[in-house]
């Protein structure tokens, strides 16, 4: 199925329908489900730089289908959902908007994208781990809704050179925060990770550029340990300046060789129950923490120079 212009409305399919989506720019494929699921093709493709909406109440999925789509996924009413263990989203450029009282669930694979934007929910409603893979294009977002795991673990990657920006978004995951690229902002944000294995990373790919930005009382809360430098010859900068970072197990700057790790603490509170390191696992990593106004962390200890490594702390 192609649409090169206007409008085509698919409505309340059912699971019967099969066959690949095509959108040319300019056109507009409109999948309404009003009820029940609505499966759009099992095991088809989805291509083109047009725009995909979801709208109406129901369920509408993707299932085992090959995404390279390019354009908008607007996900206006009820719930888009990726199913079937057989999805391919890695040749995804698309942005998304998932508007308020709407959801994207990730379901059953992981989903690569560009942007995100929108007030709505995402959420990984499937009984296994996920991923969701923003920045692939190096677009910028501004995401202010509810992410959230209501089955099983979901983490977010974030890639490419662009920014994801969460003002006010309650962000509650059981899976990880990597920043492999590009910068995160929490703006106003409250953000958890209840992870039991992984930590959250920045600079996870060699020669990266990663940033992390927390203002307007951002609450930054990790029960695992908080990565700096995890690739070789990455830069990771922290810049705080209100709000509380709780780290339950700590952080480690410069994990790897030839990392230039910085942490510019202005404002705000960092509880950190384990060791705060500044650098912590290379001859080659270098860590810089500046403190102008900060509370100083509290409740571990602070390390510098670790494994013949350079730290240093100015206050």
């Amino acid at each position: 199925t192609t649409v090169n212009e206007g409008t085509l409305r698919l409505r309340d399919q059912g699971t019967g329908w099969n066959s690949s989506i095509g959108i040319g720019a300019g056109a507009t494929l409109d999948a309404v489900g009003t009820g029940g699921t609505n499966r759009l093709g099992t095991g088809e493709t989805m291509s083109g730089a047009g725009m995909f909406v979801k709208t109406g109440a129901g369920v509408v999925e993707f299932y085992n289908d090959t995404n390279t789509f390019s354009g908008l996924l607007d996900v206006r009413e009820g719930i888009l959902r990726n199913n079937g263990n057989s999805c391919l989203w890695s040749g995804c450029t698309a942005d998304m908007t998932v508007s308020n009282g709407a959801t994207f669930d990730l379901y059953a694979d992981d989903v690569y994208i560009d942007s995100l934007d929108g007030l709505g929910a995402i959420d990984n409603g499937f009984n296994q781990a996920q991923t969701l893979v923003v920045g692939v294009a190096n677009g910028d977002g501004s995401f202010s809704g509810v992410i959230t795991n209501t089955s099983n673990a979901l983490s977010i990657q974030k890639r490419g050179t662009g920014t994801l920006t969460f003002p006010g978004a309650t962000v509650n995951i059981a899976g990880a925060l990597r920043l492999y690229s590009g910068t995160v902002v929490m703006d106003g944000a409250n953000y958890t990770s209840t992870s039991g294995a992984t930590g959250d990373t920045m600079g996870d790919t060699a020669g990266s550029h990663a940033s992390l930005i927390l203002r307007n009382d951002t609450v930054y809360n990790k029960t695992q340990v908080f990565w700096l430098g995890y690739g070789n010859s990455s830069t990771s900068v922290v810049d705080m300046s209100s709000g509380a970072m709780i780290l339950a197990n700590g952080l480690r700057a410069g994990n790897n060789a030839g990392t230039i790790n910085a942490f510019y603490h202005t404002g705000g509170a960092v509880v950190s129950s384990s060791e705060f390191d500044f650098a912590y696992g290379s001859a080659t990593a270098y860590g810089y923490y500046l403190n102008a106004g900060g509370a100083l962390p509290n409740g571990g200890w602070v390390q510098i120079g670790r494994s013949g490594s350079t730290g240093i702390i100015r206050s």
